[in-house]
């Protein structure tokens, strides 16, 4: 099995800030033995000072309307809005909160796991946003 590397990017600039991201490549033989694809939802934690990924949802898993790139003619979903909203924010700005549910206050990035796992509190964060004129 070989080995893998640790590499960093710069995903954009600012004149007063530099985004970087990091990236494992993963050799395909482990993919393949893993069934992964492509676009696969993978969740990291840690543990122990070990990096452990898991599989969240297989892409075949994810509706095909979910999927899609949206035709100029159609009328975006509240899904798609919302991701093209969250996909164009600052990676900081993500960790910020957007939305009041119950006096509970939502980040961003709640908000997007709470949607992309399709739960009751999605479908109230997407309507208030909708609401406020945020997607």
């Amino acid at each position: 099995m070989s080995g893998m590397k640790l590499q960093k990017q710069i995903s954009r600039k600012t004149k007063k800030k530099k985004y970087e991201k990091w990236i494992i490549a993963i050799p395909n033989e482990i993919i393949n033995k893993l069934g992964w694809k492509e676009r696969d939802d993978i969740l990291p934690s840690i543990s122990n000072n070990t990096l452990i990924l898991n599989l969240t949802k297989k892409r075949s898993e994810i509706p095909e309307d979910k999927i899609k790139v949206a035709k100029y003619s159609e009328k975006l979903t509240d899904y798609e809005n919302f991701m093209n909203v969250y996909n164009n924010l600052p990676l900081g700005e993500r960790r910020q909160v957007v939305v009041f549910m119950d006096n509970q206050p939502i980040t961003w990035e709640i908000a997007k796991e709470q949607i992309r796992f399709k739960t009751d509190l999605a479908i109230e964060i997407l309507k208030k946003l909708r609401k406020l004129k945020i997607i």
